[in-house]
């Protein structure tokens, strides 16, 4: 019984980076699958992910199934993802590269054709995704962003109580500094 928590089959330091290794590849074979796996997933891709998860089990362990074995992977499992989450919020490039960017799928009330065969979404997923955020028109949107997890923003274009539209909505300035205080007499 001993054994089961201080012998290892494989050396701790090999776990440690096999399962760092095995992070990295399934993160980039996320990414190359592209937004749709996460946000709307079907049967083929939630067996697909399921089906992943054993597929990589042995890569990480090895002939290791001791119980420090396993206690060596899941830390380093959570370090690595610790280290992500900070990497990403420290650099945009890096969030780029490892969550992705968002996707403008509607602008101005048109759809962006491109993009969305690019998230391999159809003009009904898009109404659907449109729908669930009360939109039933695409006329009605003046834009619409799909983000890294497959979360839709919309912004509804302005209009006047008859139903027509007004203007566009305002534009966030590219630097947003706060303006200059102004002295008050006390």
């Amino acid at each position: 019984m001993s054994s089961l928590f201080t012998h290892f089959d494989v050396h701790p330091w090999e776990l440690f980076v096999r399962t760092i290794t095995i992070y990295f590849v399934v993160v980039l074979f996320l990414r190359l699958a592209g937004k749709k796996q996460f946000g709307q997933m079907g049967p083929t891709e939630f067996v697909a992910v399921l089906l992943l998860s054993n597929a990589v089990q042995s890569a990480m362990v090895g002939t290791d199934n001791s119980l420090l074995g396993g206690v060596v992977c899941a830390g380093a499992l959570v370090l690595t993802s610790r280290f992500v989450s900070w990497a990403t919020f420290k650099s945009g490039r890096t969030r780029a590269l490892l969550e992705g960017t968002p996707t403008v799928l509607v602008q101005n009330g048109k759809i962006i054709q491109a993009n969305l065969d690019r998230e391999l979404l159809t003009r009904g997923d898009l109404m659907k995704m449109l729908r669930q955020q009360g939109i039933d028109r695409i006329e009605d949107a003046y834009l619409a962003v799909l983000d890294p997890e497959c979360n839709l923003s919309v912004a509804r274009h302005p209009v006047e109580s008859a139903g027509t539209i007004t203007s566009a909505p305002p534009s966030v300035p590219a630097s947003s500094s706060p303006p200059a205080s102004t002295p008050t007499s006390a």
